[in-house]
């Protein structure tokens, strides 16, 4: 099953007495570790090859010591008993005991988990996957988000999912009662220094003020991204400006720094500016 559908089953409270995480996306195994631990209250155990003495012990204690989520770090490297052990248990298991695989290395122990459990497989989270998992997390807090919006957000952030569900934590919270988020929001929300100066900025800009230019190097110097400053200004720009003549002025601005050894986006982000205070 894909992480969305295991996602589904804990809401539904539908578990299993043993899981086998398969996959590369860690973050996402991570959380799924600690979803199902605080679903259950339970103590979680890790018993690996260095502590799988514990295993016959661990397994043998009875429901008066609490639920239990036991992670297993890849059973091929433990010894012939513990691996019996094990496969023994996953057909015969306590109430009281979760056993969940990691770092697997057998192919064969998928077959006899999915008999008993859940198999949820971890991909990669990029590209269509990466969007449908970031528009989960707002519609579970019963938020919406276009995909203008969306694609606004991770232009600032990235595609690192940790990072990501951290910003999409903070949106959440920031919009309070509202539904619907808009990228107004994102970039208010977004890291990258104080909202009022970004957009005293662009008024500056709009009525052609220089002082822009000096408020631009100040926001830069006090810690703000050159990539937000810029990604506010493209998202002004569009709501502003038929799209024609966007592509126009962006095409007019020096990228000619893109070329050196380090990329630097002040000198780009002057020029943005200064092509646009000469088009008013």
């Amino acid at each position: 099953m894909t992480y969305n559908q295991f996602e589904e089953k804990l809401e539904k409270e539908d578990i299993t007495p043993c899981y086998l995480f398969v996959g590369e996306e860690e973050f996402l195994k991570q959380r799924a570790v600690k979803r199902l631990s605080s679903l259950l209250s339970a103590r979680r155990i890790i018993i690996n090859r260095e502590n799988e003495k514990e295993l016959n012990n661990t397994l043998s204690q009875s429901l008066a010591f609490g639920r239990r989520l036991i992670l297993i770090e890849d059973a091929s490297s433990f010894s012939k008993e513990n691996k019996e052990l094990l496969l023994r248990y996953i057909k015969n298991p306590e109430e009281s005991t979760i056993i969940l695989f990691e770092k697997e290395r057998n192919p064969g122990l998928e077959k006899i988990v999915s008999q008993n459990g859940d198999v949820v497989i971890f991909g990669h989270l990029s590209g269509k996957s990466l969007i449908l998992w970031a528009k989960g997390l707002f519609q579970k807090e019963g938020k919406e988000i276009d995909e203008s919006a969306l694609d606004t957000l991770l232009n600032i952030v990235g595609e690192d999912p940790s990072l990501l569900s951290v910003e999409i934590e903070k949106l959440i919270l920031f919009c309070q009662e509202k539904v619907m988020i808009t990228e107004e929001d994102i970039i208010v929300s977004s890291s990258g220094g104080p909202s009022k100066d970004n957009f005293k900025l662009f008024e500056l800009i709009k009525r052609g003020d220089r002082s822009a230019i000096n408020l631009c190097l100040q926001l830069i110097e006090g810690g703000m991204s050159e990539s937000h400053i810029l990604f506010f200004l493209a998202s002004k720009i569009r709501r502003a400006k038929a799209q024609a003549e966007v592509f126009r002025l962006l095409n007019e601005t020096d990228l000619s720094l893109k070329r050196e050894p380090k990329v630097s986006y002040t000198p780009i982000i002057l020029s943005l500016i200064l092509k646009l205070m000469s088009k008013r």
